[in-house]
């Protein structure tokens, strides 16, 4: 970002791809207003992919443009802001006043995105913008993503809720369209992966009971003990 000379900087992960040549455009068109400091796309997985990463993107991300403002009584919750940096572009204007914070171990996009919203400024969020993955799911992922949002959400917690991203209905959701798709050899691992999560996002939010030390076997992103209260809490 400091090595940056636009205004608006753009984000795309190294595992997706555009998925049409109007990609960039309509990720950027949003910030004709002057109000938007934020914009993320909408990512799906590709054709004959895993159904279940597929179905998991789709509950994420809808067709429908739309635009997260700040409103009175509005907590903004994370579940509102699935604005992930894997597609998406900021304002660098807005990202020197609000920083990312580099402490969380997970979910410092969204948490930056809640702080942008609060900061009176506008998150779009574009699905023409879209790009494709082919990333199927483990269980070693699930498990570490769990163990890490737990512990984020323990240690470092807000208003937002939780930096969980997916509903707690999903895996019912999910088994009836992997029945419905006629894609049964994924519900096993669909159950284990939802045990897997569940242990894995309890022991996160115990983590702060361990020295740094034990921290560190199960996941060294949290060894450090130190919070650092001024970065954290003006940094997003």
């Amino acid at each position: 970002m400091e090595a940056a000379r636009g205004d608006v900087v753009v984000f795309l992960n190294q595992h997706v791809l555009p998925g049409n040549g109007d990609w960039l455009s309509h990720l950027t068109a949003p910030f004709d207003d002057p109000s938007v400091g934020g914009v993320y796309g909408r990512q799906e997985g590709v054709l004959g992919g895993d159904p279940l990463s597929g179905f998991r993107l789709a509950q994420r991300y809808c067709r429908e443009p739309h635009r997260r403002r700040i409103r009175v009584g509005d907590a903004v919750s994370y579940k509102s802001l699935p604005f992930f940096i894997e597609n998406a572009a900021v304002r660098r204007s807005v990202w020197r006043g609000i920083h990312f914070n580099e402490h969380l171990p997970v979910g410092a996009d969204r948490v930056w995105a809640r702080q942008v919203v609060l900061a009176s400024y506008t998150i779009a969020y574009e699905p023409d913008a879209v790009v494709t993955t082919d990333i199927s799911g483990s269980l070693k992922a699930a498990y570490r993503l769990a163990l890490l949002t737990g512990y984020t959400d323990q240690h470092y917690g807000d208003q937002g809720g939780t930096l969980w991203p997916d509903s707690r209905h999903f895996v019912n959701r999910a088994t009836w369209y992997l029945l419905r798709g006629l894609a049964w050899g994924r519900i096993p691992y669909l159950a284990m992966e939802d045990v897997v999560q569940r242990y894995g996002y309890r022991l996160g939010r115990r983590l702060d009971r361990m020295s740094p030390q034990l921290r560190g076997r199960f996941a060294p992103e949290t060894a450090a003990d130190a919070r650092h209260p001024d970065a954290d809490d003006l940094a997003a």
